[in-house]
């Protein structure tokens, strides 16, 4: 997967968390948002929608 860099703020995200497990390859992303709309518009996005299908095999809710 190629590495792309993106400014969280431009999507009007607040910021985020990444933090490492104690158990070895896991890791929690917490991701803080303005609005439901700016998440889902950052979902939508050219880098967003074509990494999340990579994701979906490894993400829990």
């Amino acid at each position: 997967m190629r590495s792309t860099r993106h400014d969280i703020r431009l999507s009007r995200g607040i910021g985020y968390e990444c933090y490492r497990a104690d158990e070895p390859g896991i890791y929690i992303l917490i991701e803080r948002w303005a609005d439901r709309e700016a998440i889902q518009v950052h979902f939508k996005s050219p880098h967003m929608a074509e990494l999340l299908p990579k994701l979906a095999p490894y993400a829990v809710e």
